[in-house]
């Protein structure tokens, strides 16, 4: 448990084992400073608003490690995606859950 430091923390990543059994905090926190870099705040700024052409941070991470699972299994995601759900899929990947909070609107 670490308390939350409101100067220095930007955002809250609440996320399964699927994510962190594959990737770093470092690597997280890398993909979503990016995002922010590239399209200058990428979260709409008024509520309701939406943008199709934007990732969310959540669905970058998913992304992102699902990437990495690739690689680490050498793996294409089209050949991951082509394994049947359940027992096969899972000796390939754990199930990604991810939720990220701005904590920059608090």
């Amino acid at each position: 448990i670490r308390k939350i430091d409101p100067i220095s923390d930007l955002f809250l990543i609440i996320a399964s084992d699927g994510i962190w059994d594959n990737v770093s905090e470092e690597m997280i926190d890398n993909w979503i400073s990016k995002m922010n870099n590239n399209n200058n705040n990428n979260i709409p700024e008024r509520e309701g608003a939406t943008d199709h052409n934007i990732l969310s941070p959540a669905t970058k991470i998913i992304t992102e490690t699902m990437n990495v699972v690739c690689e680490i299994q050498g793996k294409t995601s089209r050949m991951v995606q082509a394994l049947s759900k359940g027992r096969q899929r899972r000796n390939v990947h754990d199930d990604m859950t991810v939720a990220v909070v701005d904590l920059q609107v608090f």
